[in-house]
């Protein structure tokens, strides 16, 4: 246990290191095409590895290293070498997509094994969107800003949220609970073919309805991580603190994502994409994966300790 801690430490130190050093490079607005490409970033050198059980000592390493590829990607012009640079991360997620597969396969398939296995299988989607960026491809024609933006969503809201999801239901079992990992895992293809399919025809009925799962499933997530924070007295001060943090964080982004996908039939002026990258994008990035999985990381840690 104190080895796998060590190196995680290490990478996870370093990641955080370096994406400080490419944000003050690069000074970008929140609202900014590029905040967007270090947000995802920022999944891969920090968050990803801060995932409980997603990798083993050495394999942190790899990980690593697949993240310092994907950051040399973004240093890249699009095109070939761009999204060459981009299969080390790739692979990573290929990975994880069989360890999702061989999950569903040997376990039981309760609603929370089944969420944790499936943002394994979905993490996937999101090395393929990213190379296609990194490529300069635009799969259906869908704009530039969205092909990055997939990329991230199935980092976050595709790997990071159903994990969440899994993990509150696992170790603190609900009927709430379940249903919310349930819809986790339902809303990420919905929320996948509602954007194509209005990407087609220019009908966003379907997105709406996939925005209300995703909402549904985060508000019930929101406040199962606020009644545990409050309630639970096992757990560390700073784990109450993140999970308080990330109660509140999730509820403002599963409200902001369901009133932007209900944009064509009640406009808000406000919610556009830059709007979306800078208040979605970030709150999601630091206040549900940041604080969720810092949360977790002193939970296991501490609940190691003691036994």
């Amino acid at each position: 246990m104190t080895t796998k801690t060590t190196a995680s430490r290490w990478t996870i130190g370093l990641g955080i290191a370096i994406w400080i050093v490419l944000v003050l490079a690069e000074r970008p607005s929140a609202d900014q095409h590029l905040w967007a490409a270090l947000i995802l970033q920022l999944a891969a050198l920090v968050w990803v590895p801060l995932i409980p059980n997603i990798a083993t000592d050495r394999q942190h390493w790899w990980l690593f290293g697949a993240a310092l590829s994907l950051v040399t990607a973004f240093m890249l012009p699009q095109g070939i070498a761009a999204g060459c640079a981009t299969l080390p991360w790739l692979l990573v997620t290929l990975w994880q997509f069989q360890v999702g597969v061989e999950w569903l396969i040997q376990k039981k398939r309760s609603a929370d094994q089944v969420a944790q296995a499936s943002g394994r299988i979905f993490m996937v989607v999101g090395g393929l969107w990213t190379m296609s960026d990194r490529l300069g491809w635009q799969p259906l024609d869908f704009d530039p800003a969205i092909v990055l933006l997939t990329g991230v969503h199935f980092h976050y809201a595709g790997l990071i949220f159903p994990s969440l999801v899994g993990l509150v239901t696992e170790y603190w079992p609900s009927k709430t609970g379940k249903l919310a990992c349930w819809l986790s895992v339902a809303a990420v293809p919905l929320t996948a073919v509602g954007i194509t399919i209005a990407q087609i025809t220019h009908d966003f009925t379907f997105e709406a309805f996939a925005a209300a799962a995703v909402a549904l499933s985060g508000w019930l997530t929101s406040f199962r991580y606020g009644k545990i924070a409050f309630q639970t007295n096992e757990l560390p001060k700073t784990t109450r603190i993140t999970w308080g943090i990330l109660c509140i964080a999730l509820f403002f982004t599963m409200t902001l994502a369901l009133a932007y996908a209900l944009r064509p039939f009640y406009p808000i002026e406000l919610l556009n994409i830059p709007t979306m990258r800078a208040w979605h994008g970030t709150a999601n990035a630091f206040g549900v994966a940041g604080a969720g999985l810092v949360g977790w990381r002193y939970y296991t840690e501490n609940k190691s300790n003691i036994i």
